[in-house]
C-alpha cells in the first residue's frame, strides 16, 4: 500500500513498472519519496507564514487549513514537472529539451518560495528580539520627547527660581551687613538686621512679587504637563498596539539584520540553496539516473506514436463522414417522396 502511493506520487505508469525489475520500481518508489517531501516543508512553511498574519493569528484553524492546501498545490506542481517528463536516450539530449529547463525554472522558483518562511523561522529569536528592542527603543524616544519638552515649558520657571534665590541671598547679605556681588545685584556692606532700610525693603518686595509669578507659572506648568503626558501616554500605547510582528515585519527586520551582520545573508543564502536543492532533485534524479527498462519502454511508445501516419488516419475519417452525410441526405430525400 505504502509503496503503491509513493509510485502514484512519482506519477509513475504502475503498469509499466509491472513489466520491469524490481530496481527500477525502487527508483520510482525514491522519486514519489522525493516528490512528497516538498509538498510537506511547503505546508509547514506556508503555516508558518500564515500565523504570522495578526488577523488569522488566533484561529489555528485557517493557517493550518491554509498550510495543508499549499502543501497539496506544491505537491501537485511537483508531481507534474516529474510525470511529465520523459528520458532521453542519452543524456546529452537532454539539454537540447527546452521543457527540461521550464520544469526545472518551476522546480526553483518553488523551493525558493518554499525555503523562505523557513529562513524565517531559522532567524524567529533573533527577529522577535530586534522588534521588541525597536519597540523599547520606541518608548524610549517619546519619553525624551517629553523631557525635552517639559525642559522647554519649564525653562521660565527655572529662571524665575534661581532669581528668587539670588534675591534671598542678596537680602541675608544686606540684614547682615555682609559685602557680597551676586548676579541680581551688590549688597551695601551695612549691617540693617531689623530691615528698616528702603534697600531692604526693596529687596523683599522683590522677593515677594516672585514668589506670586513663581506660582502662577507653576500652575501654568502643570496644565501644560498634564497634555504633555497624555500625549506621551497615547504615543506608548500606540507603539505596543502597532507593534506588529506579522510576515512582512519580520522580512524588514530580517533585511535590517543582514546588512548589520553580514553572516546572516550567508546562512539565508545556504538555506534557500538548500530547500531549492531539495525540490530540483526528483526533476534531476528521473533525468540523470540510468537509461532503465521503464524508460526503454515509454521511448519506443513516443517513437511509434511518432511514426504513425496521421494523414491517412485523417483522410479515413474524413470518408467516414462523407459517407455519414451522403446517407443522411438520401433518408432526408426518401422522406420527402
Amino acid at each position: 500500500m505504502i509503496e503503491a502511493f509513493f509510485i502514484w506520487c512519482s506519477g509513475a505508469d504502475k503498469n509499466l513498472l509491472a513489466k520491469c525489475e524490481d530496481s527500477v520500481r525502487t527508483k520510482h518508489i525514491g522519486i514519489g519519496t522525493l516528490v512528497l517531501i516538498p509538498a510537506i516543508l511547503g505546508c509547514i512553511s506556508m503555516t508558518y507564514a500564515l500565523s504570522t498574519i495578526d488577523k488569522i493569528a488566533q484561529h489555528e484553524f485557517y493557517f493550518i487549513f491554509g498550510g495543508i492546501v499549499w502543501g497539496a498545490i506544491v505537491f501537485a506542481f511537483d508531481r507534474y514537472i516529474v510525470s511529465t517528463h520523459r528520458k532521453q536516450l542519452y543524456h546529452k539530449d537532454e539539454f537540447k529539451n527546452i521543457t527540461f529547463y521550464l520544469r526545472l525554472f518551476f522546480a526553483i522558483v518553488l523551493g525558493i518560495i518554499i525555503s523562505h518562511p523557513f529562513v524565517l523561522m531559522y532567524f524567529e529569536g533573533s527577529i522577535t528580539e530586534r522588534i521588541i528592542k525597536d519597540k523599547d527603543n520606541s518608548i524610549v524616544i517619546e519619553e525624551k520627547k517629553y523631557l525635552s519638552s517639559y525642559d522647554t515649558i519649564s525653562y521660565n520657571l527655572r529662571e524665575l527660581i534661581e532669581t528668587k534665590r539670588c534675591y534671598e541671598k542678596l537680602l541675608t547679605a544686606e540684614q547682615s551687613g555682609t559685602k557680597l556681588d551676586l548676579p541680581c545685584g551688590s549688597s551695601s556692606g551695612i549691617p540693617n538686621i531689623k530691615g528698616n532700610f528702603p534697600r531692604t525693603r526693596k529687596i523683599e518686595e522683590l522677593i515677594s512679587n516672585l514668589k506670586n509669578e513663581i506660582d502662577l507659572e507653576q500652575k501654568r506648568i502643570n496644565l501644560v504637563n498634564d497634555e504633555l503626558i497624555q500625549i506621551k501616554n497615547n504615543a506608548k500605547s500606540n507603539i505596543d498596539k502597532h507593534t506588529s510582528f506579522d510576515y512582512l515585519k519580520r522580512e524588514v527586520v530580517l533585511s535590517t539584520l543582514k546588512k548589520e551582520n553580514p553572516i546572516i545573508g550567508i546562512t539565508e543564502f545556504m538555506l534557500i540553496l538548500a530547500f531549492m536543492l531539495v525540490d530540483i532533485l526528483p526533476l534531476i534524479f528521473k533525468t540523470f539516473s540510468p537509461f532503465s527498462m521503464y524508460d526503454k519502454i515509454q521511448y519506443d511508445e513516443l517513437e511509434i506514436i511518432k511514426s504513425l501516419n496521421t494523414d491517412s488516419r485523417k483522410k479515413r475519417i474524413q470518408e467516414q463522414y462523407d459517407l455519414i452525410n451522403t446517407t443522411s441526405n438520401d433518408t432526408k430525400n426518401i422522406d420527402k417522396e
